[in-house]
């Protein structure tokens, strides 16, 4: 498995140029996409719905440099956005690659 073969065709691209992800957690990326505002500055969209997913999250954010902000949008059902915001607060996983103080 690769990242290109599980979640590159479920992202949409917008703009090769932008500097902008957004994880969209629970919310459809169809459904997402006629709410964004118009900005050159997206540069992908996408789902995250466990934080299962956010390895490969992080993979797709290691593939692509440009991207300096990730903005995580809708609601957090499976405390996914938690994880995530956690992993930037700590700056650091525990030496068994979990989140800190996430379980």
């Amino acid at each position: 498995m690769t990242w290109e073969s599980e979640c590159k065709h479920t992202i949409r691209f917008l703009n090769p140029q932008g500097d902008v992800a957004i994880c969209a957690l629970w919310d459809l990326v169809d459904n997402v996409l006629p709410k964004l505002p118009k900005s050159d500055r997206i540069f992908c969209l996408g789902n995250c719905r466990s934080p299962m997913g956010i390895s490969w999250l992080m993979r797709g954010l290691l593939l692509y440099p440009q991207i300096n902000y990730l903005i995580v949008w809708g609601h957090d059902l499976s405390r996914t956005g938690e994880a995530l915001t956690k992993i930037w607060q700590e700056d650091k996983l525990t030496e068994d690659h979990k989140i800190p103080g996430f379980g």
